[in-house]
């Protein structure tokens, strides 16, 4: 990865528009199980309850990762993780690990995290904690990834920023910090796009990464991410 200038464009946004509000648990579903069958990765819905999105939650039972942003909007975003995905997520992390100076760090996976300002919860596509905060009581990781691959990069962003909306900075155990997006471009894994967000940073720091025919890296990781 290499800093590429900040004024490039960004990846058009290609996810989904909102599908409706006022939906069952048992209407979500369906829209899930379609969007699965048909080869998709990632749905947008407005409207949901609390109550809906819970229900929704036991009845997708793992076959996706969500983040609810709470009653106010209703705003859910559903992720069907595809192989590219977790290669993109596990390579990613791989890397971020390997250029962190403590050796005590975990990876954290998937998990379901709660808001603790609102009815809101979230699923990472990883993040990493160090193992003195786990053992002080922290709730979350000080660091989150959110791969999007059909999923707009704004919707990522949107991801990308509950975590400082709902991890507080003044807790003593920690919010989380920073925030990395790894936009895929194709499903050849040809061109990725990375934006790390800090809490409170205003732009981020971008790289681009992108992969010759034989998968192999054309240019040298950034040692910063």
């Amino acid at each position: 990865m290499t800093d590429i200038d900040p004024t490039m464009a960004d990846y058009p946004d290609s996810g989904p528009d909102s599908l409706g509000s006022g939906l069952s648990a048992a209407a979500l579903l369906r829209r899930f199980q379609l969007c699965a069958d048909s080869g998709g990765s990632f749905l947008k819905f407005s409207g949901v309850s609390p109550s809906v999105f819970e229900e929704f939650y036991t009845l997708l039972a793992g076959r996706g990762r969500v983040t609810y942003f709470g009653a106010a909007n209703g705003l859910l975003f559903v992720k069907m993780p595809t192989l590219q995905h977790e290669v993109v997520a596990t390579k990613t992390m791989d890397a971020a690990q390997r250029q962190m100076p403590a050796k005590d760090i975990l990876r954290v996976g998937s998990a379901r995290y709660e808001s603790d300002r609102n009815i809101s919860a979230k699923e990472a596509d990883d993040g990493i904690i160090a193992m003195p905060r786990l053992l002080a009581g922290a709730t979350v990781p000080s660091f989150v990834l959110e791969v999007a691959n059909s999923q707009s990069l704004a919707d990522a962003r949107e991801a990308i920023q509950w975590w400082f909306q709902n991890s507080s900075p003044n807790d003593p155990r920690g919010g989380v910090q920073c925030g990395l997006i790894a936009k895929v471009g194709d499903a050849k894994l040809g061109e990725i796009m990375f934006e790390l967000w800090r809490r409170d940073s205003r732009r981020p720091k971008k790289a681009y990464l992108r992969l010759t025919s034989q998968q192999q890296p054309s240019q040298k990781p950034n040692p910063d991410l």
